[in-house]
């Protein structure tokens, strides 16, 4: 409407500058669809990231107060020194076997 009315000689200046406008308007709207869409797809793996990891930081919170748990006893240090390692062991296996189906899910 306002290029009809436009003089002639004016016209093809503002029809140039209307089609740069929707030009531009045209690729922002693409980039905000195409990051929509990656928002999409990261959002959901995001939430499972952050799921696991605050399930290891709770087991790994178990593990920390077992190991101050506990307590050595003067007659049995070869046994407790098993134990430690063993839980040592056990909480290696599940952050490496944990840290590792949190990289499969990506």
């Amino acid at each position: 409407m306002l290029v009809q009315e436009t003089a002639p000689e004016e016209r093809a200046q503002l029809e140039e500058e209307v089609n740069g406008i929707l030009d531009t308007w045209n690729h922002v709207s693409k980039e905000v669809d195409e990051r929509e869409t990656k928002l999409n797809v990261v959002g959901p793996a995001a939430e499972r990231y952050q799921d696991d990891l605050d399930k290891l930081a709770a087991v790994m919170a178990q593990i920390e107060d077992k190991l101050l748990a506990q307590k050595a006893f003067g007659p049995e240090p070869q046994k407790i020194l098993a134990e430690k390692d063993e839980i040592k062991v056990g909480a290696f296996i599940f952050v490496f076997f944990g840290c590792a189906e949190l990289l499969l899910t990506f």
